[in-house]
């Protein structure tokens, strides 16, 4: 037997004792509430938490944790990356239904415990220290492995681009309007990528840029610009995975606030001629 074996069996027994995590879950609680979602890295390597989080004074925790095998300790030992810069490292405990996560190793006094309902679909606990502590539960919100993607496609004519200086002529909105529009957006999707709901997402070039291209008699013809009749054009698109129809339509009535402008949502196919 290879002596690496006992070792990598070792770590695969431990990391999959975190298997109930997996999925997306929704946390709430007098002291902070959102979104987290589990995931495994290819491999199993390691499980990854995608963290966004709102505290009860409205201040905001985004990061990314990864969760893996400590051989040396014996130990599920955690990461977790700030979007403030922050490094932080935890120890996880899946004993039975109950949910131990220290702060630091297993001799810290501070620690969260949390118990899983019959079903585990809920987890029910507090974040735990010397002199203080708060509530923190978690319901699922969606199943491990389940994808439901959607594109969010937003329109407009060619002053849309002149509003923000982006087109032809100058900006129409005052320089603080453009930079207060532009922090707006730069919120938005880093929610949405701290909350592992984005998946991809871009604004496109004015529509002088537009290349539109047609088949006659079996050869491609081109021509400038978009299709003559478009009264509005395709300003820009985003693809996100959610764990509902109402979680994209609530994605999407926050875009559509943010760009003032009609926006579409539309299922994405995973495969060709798959039903919806």
């Amino acid at each position: 037997m290879n002596a690496v074996e006992p070792t990598t069996d070792a770590r695969r027994t431990a990391m999959h004792t975190l298997d109930p995590l997996v999925g997306t879950w929704s946390v709430d609680g007098p002291g902070t509430s959102g979104t987290i979602r589990y995931e495994w890295m290819e491999d199993d390597a390691f499980l990854v938490q995608h963290v966004h989080l709102v505290a009860a004074d409205g201040s905001v925790t985004r990061g990314v944790e990864y969760i893996g095998w400590d051989g040396e300790a014996e130990t599920l030992t955690s990461h977790f990356f700030g979007s403030s810069g922050e490094i932080l490292e935890y120890t996880y405990e899946l004993a039975g239904d109950t949910l131990t996560i220290w702060f630091g190793s297993t001799d810290s006094p501070a620690k969260f415990v949390g118990t899983f309902d019959a079903d585990r679909r809920r987890n029910t606990g507090a974040w735990q220290w010397p002199g203080g502590g708060y509530e923190s539960n978690m319901t699922r919100v969606r199943e491990g492995g389940v994808t439901v993607k959607y594109m969010i496609m937003t329109f407009g004519d060619e002053s849309a681009w002149d509003t923000l200086g982006l087109g032809s002529a100058a900006a129409t909105w005052s320089e603080q309007e453009v930079a207060d529009h532009f922090a707006a957006m730069s919120a938005f999707y880093a929610d949405l990528a701290a909350s592992g709901e984005m998946v991809t997402g871009f604004g496109l070039a004015d529509p002088s840029h537009t290349v539109t291209v047609q088949m006659r008699d079996g050869r491609p013809v081109t021509s400038d610009g978009p299709y003559a009749e478009a009264k509005e054009v395709l300003a820009g698109f985003g693809i996100i995975d959610v764990a509902s129809h109402d979680r994209a339509l609530e994605v999407a009535a926050r875009f559509a606030a943010l760009v003032q402008e009609r926006v579409e949502l539309r299922p994405v196919m995973d495969g060709v001629g798959q039903d919806l």
